[in-house]
């Protein structure tokens, strides 16, 4: 499985400017074996779902109450692809991906059957966060199938109908940023995560860092933990 793909959907609205300045940090990513699609929604596309360039688009109305249906929209619209691809991780516009690390962390997971995150509970539902949770394409191909009914947001739907069909969580790391200030990074940064949560009171700020993530990866964490 050494040159096995994953794809990233990054779910996304251009509702606020601060969300289209994480998305220019997220267009910093690159690497060779990782594509990466923004997820959005819109009541006026015309004709059906479809994919253009990075971007997923899915016809209905950009809200919270809807990004259950827009992600199991968004995970059919990418049927004819999913075989290119050995894991897909969703996250959002306010997380950081380490893709190197990621790749490195899907080295240990099974081939089928996985379904991976930061575990949560809601309120006696286990479910992996949807600020980052992995599966492989046979789970997403059976969730586009079963076209599971929205009992909670879309992290908790998911997690809802995953757990019931036997399938357990399997716990992944995750660093969470407590500050708003970028100059004052945790200096107890762990520099083996490759999920990096960045949300934070201040968007704005957590936008600059975002992009600073993205354009010096690493060294940004590396130069927190040597200070």
């Amino acid at each position: 499985m050494s040159q096995f793909r994953v794809l990233i959907i990054v779910l996304a609205s251009d509702t606020d400017p601060v969300y289209c300045r994480f998305q220019d940090a997220w267009r910093l990513a690159s690497h060779p074996r990782a594509d990466i699609l923004f997820l959005k929604a819109h009541p006026d596309i015309q004709g059906g779902d479809f994919i253009s360039n990075d971007t997923i688009f899915i016809r209905c109305r950009e809200s919270l109450d809807t990004v259950h249906e827009k992600q199991l929209r968004g995970f059919r619209a990418i049927l004819p692809r999913l075989a290119n691809y050995a894991y897909v991780l969703r996250t959002n516009l306010s997380s950081y991906i380490d893709i190197e690390k990621y790749l490195a962390f899907c080295e240990t997971l099974p081939p089928t059957n996985t379904y991976c995150g930061v575990i949560g509970r809601h309120p006696r539902t286990l479910f992996a966060s949807g600020a980052g949770f992995t599966l492989t394409p046979d789970l997403i191909r059976r969730l586009v199938d079963a076209n599971p009914p929205e009992v909670e947001v879309d992290d908790v739907s998911i997690g809802a109908a995953i757990t019931s069909w036997g399938i357990p969580i399997i716990p992944a790391p995750r660093f969470d940023y407590a500050s708003s200030d970028p100059s004052l990074l945790d200096p107890y940064i762990p520099l083996n995560v490759f999920h990096h949560r960045i949300k934070t009171s201040n968007r704005e700020t957590d936008a600059q860092l975002l992009t600073r993530l993205f354009k010096n990866g690493q060294s940004v964490v590396a130069n927190a933990n040597s200070q």
